[in-house]
């Protein structure tokens, strides 16, 4: 999910992921993805895989993200 960041113009990137979600449409059954990429500071130790998820999926449910 997640790589090591070199040359990315943001100064405290030190990873990026991107997000591919796939959703359909309950009442008419139609499909889409969506794909959003995320930038962070925190590195591969602080921010595992499972943890960037979890912070993905409480800010998506929050209706935004912020730093966390």
């Amino acid at each position: 999910m997640g790589a090591t960041v070199d040359g990315l113009d943001f100064p405290h990137a030190a990873q990026v992921a991107r997000v591919v979600r796939h959703r359909t449409c309950l009442t008419t059954g139609r499909r889409s993805r969506e794909t959003v990429y995320v930038i962070t500071g925190l590195n591969s130790q602080e921010g595992s895989p499972q943890r960037l998820a979890k912070i993905i999926s409480l800010g998506l449910s929050r209706g935004g993200l912020s730093e966390a």
